[in-house]
């Protein structure tokens, strides 16, 4: 698993940091779709819903939704936001239909990461690491005994998270501020929705959102296809 993790990583960062600095309406638009899928996938795990599950569902949605959209979630750089950042997106190894890119897209730390990666700082990606060897001590026991006694509200609030998250996915968004990156380059630093406009990708930002979407169904049936060992 570490190995196909650093190879990813790895094989796959330059590619990304390309994508999110020159194509960032369609980079955004796939990972719209995948949570989107993924959110669909846990509405169906755990349906059907009862009335306690839909406070629970839209109390989750509605305090993420407002919580990424604080401007402080987005601008620490700070190496304890960077730990911090290590610890908590290691907890998505255990949560299903979310991954550790996703948690860190919602922290604002996956563009610095991938950065951190290109540019070889091993000072950032040390504690970056040492940020994850803690949250699988602490933070993913936590949730592995949630998931093992209160499995059905801990997925409700997932989705629910992940509904909300979806606000830092969106792929349409008008820069307020930027910042000169380590390359010099003057990159986004925050940014605010906006709706799209007639634009010549508009049919390629959706085709790739359905994309991801469909990616996510596949995933699953394929996962379903494969025989079990036990």
């Amino acid at each position: 698993l570490g190995l196909g993790l650093i190879t990813a990583i790895l094989t796959l960062a330059k590619v990304l940091e390309h994508l999110m600095l020159n194509h960032p309406v369609e980079l955004w638009s796939f990972f719209f779709g995948l949570v989107l899928g993924s959110i669909l996938f846990l509405a169906r795990q755990t349906w059907k819903w009862k009335t306690a599950d839909w406070v629970v569902f839209f109390g989750f949605a509605i305090g993420t939704f407002i919580l990424v959209g604080l401007k402080s979630l987005h601008t620490p750089a700070g190496l304890p936001f960077v730990f911090l950042a290590g610890a908590i997106a290691i907890c998505a190894m255990i949560l299903p239909g979310i991954s550790g890119s996703y948690l860190l897209v919602i922290m604002g730390k996956y563009a610095p990461i991938i950065e951190a990666v290109n540019d070889r700082d091993f000072t950032t990606l040390a504690v970056f690491c040492a940020g994850i060897a803690t949250g699988i001590l602490s933070f993913v026991r936590l949730v592995s005994w949630m998931l093992t006694h209160h499995r059905h509200v801990t997925l409700i609030a997932l989705t629910g998270v992940m509904a909300g998250a979806l606000r830092t996915l969106w792929p349409w968004k008008e820069t307020l501020t930027t910042r000169i990156n380590s390359e010099g380059e003057v990159v986004p630093l925050t940014q605010t929705n906006i709706l799209p406009g007639v634009e010549a990708n508009l049919l390629l930002a959706i085709g790739l959102a359905v994309a991801g979407g469909a990616a996510v169904i596949l995933i699953e049936r394929l996962a379903k296809a494969e025989p079990s060992n036990t």
